[in-house]
């Protein structure tokens, strides 16, 4: 005989707003997470995600996945080192930027 469970129905309430989701200024850790979560790609479009960085270097969603400590910690202490992340926008926004700052990977322009 199978037992059949009934599962909870979904909460309707939202845990937190800014849990996943890209943002043109980045201005604290949370928001970063919330981007990362988000993935390498934005939506309308799919166009590849580019992480601005305040010193106006570009870095790739790879490349912020992998270095998040020092990300976070520029953040967090306002250092301007190149890693301290402002903003997310899409490739296609930046015509001129062809490279990640970081591992040198080609940003996909639609």
């Amino acid at each position: 005989m199978e037992m059949m469970c009934r599962l909870p129905e979904p909460s309707r309430f939202v845990i937190r707003r800014e849990f996943s989701g890209h943002m043109r200024a980045i201005r604290t850790g949370r928001q970063l997470r919330a981007a990362v979560r988000a993935g390498p790609y934005c939506w309308p479009g799919g166009h590849q995600a580019l992480y601005l960085t305040s010193d106006g270097g570009c870095l790739c969603h790879h490349c912020v996945v992998e270095h998040i400590d020092e990300v976070l910690a520029s953040i967090r202490h306002d250092i301007h080192d190149g890693w301290q992340v402002s903003g997310v926008h899409t490739a296609a926004e930046f015509p001129d930027v062809q490279s990640c700052a970081c591992c040198g990977t080609e940003f996909e322009i639609c």
